[in-house]
């Protein structure tokens, strides 16, 4: 049988209506476990070069001149060693191993600077080792005279 030319195409037909929701798939299977992460520093060793940097308020009311106070620092976590201490009094330069000031407190790799930002009513200042050197240390100061006195400032640690 023969066929004959081709018809014009004819018109596009109106939209059909929105089928039905179909019915809802099987759960997929679970995932592998990704992998561990490594530990965070805390509250291990902090990481070699990793600073820390806080500020301490030591203000109290002596009774009489020469009164020794003490306030502790604790950096919150364990270095490999205890730092080398450095205390920079209001107006002293900074050691090499403490390039920062009061304001942005540095301490080079296994040093703990403290630097002095206020002091009133004080003498013999200085920073001092506690039984645990490697989480903390304490700052000395004995009054000039009775009365109220105060140091305060801010520090940093650098794990060596």
């Amino acid at each position: 049988m023969a066929h004959g030319p081709r018809g014009l195409q004819g018109a596009k037909g109106d939209k059909g209506d929105t089928g039905g929701t179909g019915a809802k798939g099987d759960k997929g299977d679970k995932g592998d476990t990704g992998d561990t992460g490594p530990m965070g520093p805390f509250p291990g060793t902090l990481p070699s070069g990793k600073t820390i940097r806080g500020v301490w308020v030591s203000l109290d009311h002596a009774s009489a001149a020469g009164e020794e106070h003490q306030v502790a620092i604790c950096y919150g976590f364990q270095l490999a060693s205890g730092p080398t201490l450095h205390y920079i009094k209001v107006g002293d330069a900074a050691p090499p191993e403490c390039p920062g000031t009061a304001t942005v407190p540095e301490a080079q790799p296994g040093n703990l600077c403290l630097y002095e930002r206020f002091d009133s009513n004080v003498a013999g200042r200085g920073v001092q080792a506690v039984s645990a050197p490697r989480s903390g240390a304490e700052i000395v100061w004995n009054a000039v005279a009775a009365g109220n006195a105060y140091t305060f400032g801010s520090w940093a640690v650098t794990s060596p």
